[in-house]
Formats: C-alpha cells, structure tokens, sequence
C-alpha cells in the first residue's frame, strides 16, 4: 500500500519533522480533542522508534467510534506508509485519553514495524520467516508491540506535558 499524498497545509493536520536525514509526515483524522498533542506524541515516538532515512515518510492516525472485532487500534503499512486506527470506545463504553494513547503507543510500534521492514505487509512474516500459524499472543510483533508499548507511552504521553 503505497501512498503520494498531496501535501496541503490548508485543509490538512499535517507535521513535518525535519532533520538531517528524515521528514515525517503525521496526519491526524477523526473528532479527538488535543490533536496539536497527539501530533507530537506520535512524532517523538516515531522519531525515537526509527533509524533516519532519506524518503518521505507517511503516518495517517484514524480516531473512530468503534472498530470492527472490539479492537483497541489497528496498524497496516509498508516501507513508506502507515494507516493506523484508534477506537474511542470498548464494548460502548468511552476510552480514556490515556487509554486511546496507550492504544496509539502500540499501533506506533507496529508502523515502524512495517516501515523497518521488519513485519510484512500482509502481517504473516516476522524478519523474513513466516508465522501464518503462530497464535496472537506469541507473535514476535505483538511481543514486541506489548514489550515496548509502556515505555513509549510513560516517555512520550506521560512525560510530555507533566
């Protein structure tokens, strides 16, 4: 899933990190309070998350009702893109913030995932070998998505505005 957006300041809630080697580029989507905040947590996961590189970057982080099966976020990408989905509800009833960043911490995890190369974008292969078979819960990928996810939210959501 490769994307060229068009880069429109004017009617989009875009950010652009730019450093010697990398621009990212976060779009935020869907009714969310403090999307200026969110901006920058998922920026300064991102930027922590992954090594510089010489290609644009693009983050679209989706806020929704409800998403399909109950679950909390959603992640699909490639080396250039990710499309991640935040629920602002479980089983009807509303997500805190911090619940939703928490979600939003994992889901970032998976983008750099996708964007290292590291999970294939059809979410069967882990580094190269294939894991069609192997249950939820020891998938390399959730491992390290639930390994990693406290540190990024406690660093960067937490931490940002005490």
């Amino acid at each position: 899933m490769v994307r060229t957006p068009g880069f429109h300041p004017g009617n989009r809630s875009s950010i652009l990190l730019r450093g010697a080697t990398i621009m990212i580029i976060v779009d935020i989507f869907g009714q969310i309070k403090n999307k200026k905040r969110i901006r920058e947590y998922a920026e300064d996961s991102l930027t922590y998350l992954l090594p510089p590189v010489t290609e644009n970057i693009f983050i679209d982080i989706t806020f929704k009702k409800s998403l399909d099966n109950d679950m909390l976020g959603y992640c699909l990408g490639d080396s250039n893109s990710s499309e991640i989905e935040i629920a602002k509800t479980f089983n009807n009833e509303n997500l805190s913030m911090d619940d939703m960043m928490l979600s939003l911490a994992h889901e970032l995890i998976h983008a750099k995932q996708f964007l290292r190369g590291e999970l294939s974008p059809s979410n069967s292969n882990w580094k190269g070998k294939k894991h069609e078979e192997t249950i939820y819960s020891k998938r390399p990928w959730e491992k390290q998505a639930y390994l990693f996810e406290d540190l990024i939210f406690n660093t960067f959501w937490k931490n940002l505005h005490k």
